[in-house]
This record gives C-alpha cells, structure tokens and sequence, in this order.
C-alpha cells in the first residue's frame, strides 16, 4: 500500500483495488475476530488514512472521464466502475450507448436504469416503446426463460420492466408485452410492476388482460402470482 500511495503514476485499476479496499476497512463488524490475522485496529486505521488519501485525489475524477470516452469495452468499464465510487453521473453516457444500440446493450441498460428517477423516467421509457419490436415480443406466454439467442428484445425489456414497480402508474405499454411475453421473467417482472399500481388507476384494459393471461398461463408459479394480482394479495 505504501508503494501505491507513493506511485506517481497511477491508474483506474489501482484506484478500483484501492476503492474496493477502503469498503472493506469501513466495515464495522467482524475485526475482532481478524485480530489474530493482525488486523490490529492502529494497523486498520493507518490503512484507511493511506486509503483515504489516494481516493481523495482529483486525478481519479479526470481519468474516469477520460476512460468513458473510449471505445475499448475494457476500459469504459473501469471508467463506469470508477465513476460509480465517485458518485460521478453517468445517466447520459449509458443513454447515449443505449441509443446506439438498443437490443445489444445490456450493461448500459443496467446502468442507465439504475440512474433513472423520476424526472428521467418518461424519457427512458418513450425511447423504449419507440424501439422495441412488440411484434416479436407478445407471441403468447410459453415456458421459455426468455434469455440468449434470439431472445435480445425480451432480454431489453427485462432491464426495464425490473424498474417499474419504482414508478407506479408509468409503463403499461411494456406490461402489457411482458404479459403476453413467451418469456417467464418477461411475464414475471410485468406482475410485480403492475402489483405496485393502486388498483384503480389500473388502465381500463388491464383487468380482461390479466384475466386473459391467467387462463393461458402454463407455469403454475406465475400462474400463482397471477392469482395473487387479481387478488389484491401481495405478489411474491
């Protein structure tokens, strides 16, 4: 640790190690039993001042930056990780990657809806209904995990529909495809999000569809949770 505190010339991957290692220094339990590894707690804190001194340098801030911009998937990652210990928003960057390639862009899509709130989510989800092909997507529940090859768009819509039950009242277009999603997480999300509705600002559609998707569901876990949703019960 001396060295790297010493080093001139450091880089993310550093700063990612010594980020990683100032959350652990951080925890509160468990040092009492580290003792006998020589975890004293002088040897502890004099690692959290060397820690804190290393990420506290605005390089950090300037080379996450820096490593965004690059086109080397590598790279953009340590960047991204960088950014999020530094609490750096990267809302725009990962909406920017979404736009330019919507059905290949899982990791932004992670991070994008991770960032979304409730002044972002109309955008988010207006971008979403204009590329997503429905079409493809509510070709009638089966017992598919909706994952891998051939299976992109539903996967895209997984990342959202996981979000939804944040934003009540927001995304019944998407709902309505992850119910008639061949997809059983597709079909499971789209419940969870539409439990976190009140029932009566449900659309006037909703019900007949959830009723519909009831009678021709063939897994009998969602089917369940299905039952629940027309219940009022809470869907687990």
């Amino acid at each position: 640790m001396n060295h790297v505190w010493s080093c001139p010339a450091l880089g993310l991957k550093h700063f990612l190690t010594v980020a990683a290692l100032r959350q652990f220094l951080s925890e509160q339990n468990g040092w009492e039993k580290r003792k006998d590894s020589g975890w004293t707690e002088t040897r502890r804190r004099n690692l959290q001042s060397l820690c804190e001194d290393i990420f506290s340098r605005q390089t950090w801030r300037e080379q996450a930056m820096q490593a965004l911009n690059s086109i080397d998937e590598q790279i953009f990652y340590e960047g991204d990780s960088a950014a999020t210990c530094l609490s750096i928003d990267t809302w725009e960057i990962h909406f920017d990657r979404v736009k330019a390639a919507p059905l290949d862009s899982s990791f932004s899509w992670y991070r994008l809806l991770r960032q979304t709130d409730e002044s972002r989510i109309d955008s988010v989800l207006s971008f979403a209904e204009s590329i997503l092909p429905f079409d493809r997507i509510e070709t009638g529940p089966a017992e598919e995990l909706g994952i891998g090859p051939g299976f992109e768009p539903h996967e895209t819509l997984d990342w959202v529909l996981q979000h939804l039950n944040r934003f009540p009242k927001r995304g019944w277009r998407l709902i309505r495809a992850g119910l008639r999603s061949p997809g059983v997480r597709n079909r499971n999300m789209a419940i969870h999000a539409l439990a976190a509705w009140p029932r009566e600002s449900w659309p006037s559609e909703a019900t007949s569809l959830v009723l519909e998707a009831h009678e021709r569901e063939p897994d009998k876990n969602v089917k369940g949770r299905l039952t629940a949703l027309l219940e009022g019960k809470p869907v687990v």
